[in-house]
């Protein structure tokens, strides 16, 4: 279980390999306006459940192909390691 030290650690790990590859792919972004905006949607929706989290319960596809596949091709093409969104992918894979 995350603590939430280490939940925000997790976030901000995410949110930094997210900056880095936008800032790769020429589609700037400023780090703390980023942050902040998905800190914002986090608390904003901290009661509801998201779909991908109810297709895994229900043992259904989800849309991790979709998402973070795609941001990892991306990387791959300009030879970025994101491996917190790496091994989120692979642990959503493998539910």
């Amino acid at each position: 279980m995350l603590t939430k030290d280490t939940y925000q650690q997790h976030v901000d790990t995410l949110i930094k390999e997210l900056v880095e590859l936008y800032e790769r792919i020429n589609y700037p972004t400023l780090a703390k306006q980023f942050r902040d905006q998905c800190y914002n949607i986090i608390n904003t929706t901290a009661a509801n459940q998201s779909s991908m989290m109810l297709d895994v319960k229900r043992g259904q596809q989800t849309e991790i192909e979709a998402i973070t596949g795609y941001l990892l091709n991306h990387a791959n093409r300009v030879r970025l390691s994101m491996t917190e969104h790496q091994k989120l992918y692979h642990r959503l894979l493998n539910s």
